[in-house]
């Protein structure tokens, strides 16, 4: 058995991430560029953020920073490593960076064009030889092409039409000019009286070429499954996964230390001692194959990659799910809705509307700013719960959520829309439309809403989160099995009061 990466597969045939999108698929490089411009605004926000907390410093008399100043001057630099390492790699053949990965496939779609453009010029030189049989005295040879491809062995008619549409050649032109005037000429003395612009000649449609008139298939245009993709994934924090271990260890402060007003010189300080505990995230292994006949991939067009893309959409949906979902048992992730102790707000009602589902919504991010001291950042809904928003009314028939600030009764304002991302904010934080939200809670038509600190629920990821390929030859020649697996680990209970979810009667099925 032989194995081969599939890393360097032409880029314009892989969908990686995919949600349900419109027009041409994203390419692996458009994607890897995509990572790239993500984590550099990120790193520049992070630097920014270091830069503002140094000026504090420095402009304080002293200059000295607070132990809360170095613990973040600390942790900013330490993301801004962290994101280094994911655009540089860390020197290793798992981890070359996300750098390295757009220059591979950079140099391999320029020897694709390279490649097409040789194959093109060589076609263009052979061209088709002319046939050297005579034709019967009086005969209009199309074959011929006229006295000009018979006088010129060494030119060619086809080769010719080639130079003239795509190089612009003027000589080629001039010569398909002779060879059309004198085809016309033989045309009228043979009596063929099919005329189009005052001339005469003999047309020929799609019919009379049966066998030669080919259907084309598209294949770069092929539509793959459509299928939720990642979007929470995509906007979360993603660490770098260590190199090995089946358990990411992490440190979590259950206890904290004391500070209390002295009511006296002299008095003993307040102690209180830290007791900090470990958290431990499993690596959960998502993975996928499919076995194809040898036939299907060496005799077809784009098989194999057809296959690894849609396996790849596979894992992301999957790996989406988990984030969300996942039970933390049987080797699975811990999802966000599956944490103990975070903030819950429940929603009973029989009629509900946007209206009353405002305060619990208000509810929900007072619980995170209460019990975490940070405000939440992102609402997580499904597209049905989204929608059921985007079209409620006041009493008088206006939007409540309106595409500018224009109105006063509006609960949400926003813009354009991205891949997962409404464009919109709901109660002050940002609104991602995921349909990995379950829709089968409560009596078994419920969905939830889940608001969370994206920052606080960071997971940890192998190769900037792309998933590994890999194709098997078998000896037996019978088939080849390909494979798409990846490794990666969610620290969704570092913060339990950083999460909030609203459920009950009040998320039914909508109707509209």
């Amino acid at each position: 058995m032989t194995t081969a990466n599939y890393g360097s597969m032409r880029a314009a045939d892989i969908i990686a991430r995919g949600g349900v999108t419109g027009g041409a698929s994203p390419t692996m490089l458009d994607m890897v560029r995509n990572q790239i411009s993500a984590r550099l605004d990120e790193r520049e926000a992070l630097r920014s953020s270091a830069a503002e907390v140094e000026s504090t410093v420095a402009s304080r008399d002293g200059g000295e920073p607070t132990p809360d100043e170095l613990a973040q001057i600390r942790d900013l630099r330490n993301q801004v490593t962290a994101i280094d390492v994911q655009l540089n790699g860390d020197g290793t053949d798992d981890n070359p960076g996300l750098r390295a990965r757009e220059t591979d496939l950079v140099a391999q779609a320029d020897a694709d064009r390279r490649a097409r453009a040789d194959a093109d010029r060589i076609a263009a030189e052979r061209g088709l030889q002319d046939d050297p049989t005579p034709s019967p005295v009086g005969a209009a040879r199309t074959s011929d092409r006229g006295s000009v491809y018979q006088a010129e062995p060494g030119r060619s008619f086809i080769a010719d039409a080639i130079s003239s549409r795509e190089g612009g050649n003027a000589s080629a032109r001039e010569r398909l000019a002779r060879s059309a005037a004198f085809e016309l000429d033989v045309a009228r003395r043979a009596g063929q009286p099919i005329t189009r612009l005052g001339e005469e000649v003999r047309d020929a449609t799609t019919a009379a070429f049966e066998n030669l008139v080919i259907p084309q298939f598209l294949l770069t245009e092929a539509a793959p499954l459509a299928r939720a993709g990642a979007p929470l994934f995509e906007a979360l924090r993603q660490l770098p996964l260590p190199a090995s271990g089946m358990t990411v260890n992490l440190a979590r402060t259950n206890t904290g230390t004391s500070a209390a007003v002295q009511a006296a010189e002299g008095d003993v300080p307040s102690e209180t001692d830290i007791d900090v505990n470990e958290y431990n995230v499993p690596v959960v292994t998502i993975a996928g194959k499919q076995d194809i006949s040898r036939q299907a991939v060496d005799r077809g067009s784009i098989v194999d990659q057809l296959v690894v893309a849609d396996m790849m959409s596979a894992y992301y949906t999957a790996l989406d799910a988990q984030l969300i979902n996942g039970s933390g048992g049987s080797g699975q992730h811990r999802g966000l809705t599956n944490v103990s102790g975070i903030n819950g707000v429940t929603y009973t009602d029989g009629t509900p509307t946007a209206a009353e589902l405002w305060p619990k919504l208000a509810d929900g991010a007072q619980q995170v700013a209460s019990n975490r001291f940070r405000p939440l950042d992102l609402w997580i809904l499904h597209p049905r719960r989204w929608g059921w928003l985007f079209a409620d009314t006041d009493t008088t028939g206006r939007p409540l959520i309106v595409p500018m600030p224009i109105a006063q009764n509006s609960i949400g304002v926003g813009g354009i829309p991205t891949i997962g991302r409404s464009g919109y904010t709901l109660a002050g934080a940002e609104v991602l439309q995921d349909a990995s939200v379950p829709t089968d809670q409560g009596a078994g038509t419920e969905d939830s809403i889940i608001g969370i600190r994206t920052e606080d629920s960071p997971v940890f990821v192998e190769n900037g989160g792309m998933p590994r390929t890999l194709r098997f030859d078998m000896l037996t020649a019978e088939e080849i099995t390909l494979a798409v697996w990846g490794y990666s680990a969610f620290a969704s209970g570092r913060y339990p009061k950083s999460i909030c979810e609203i459920t009950g009667t009040g998320l039914i099925a909508p109707t509209f």
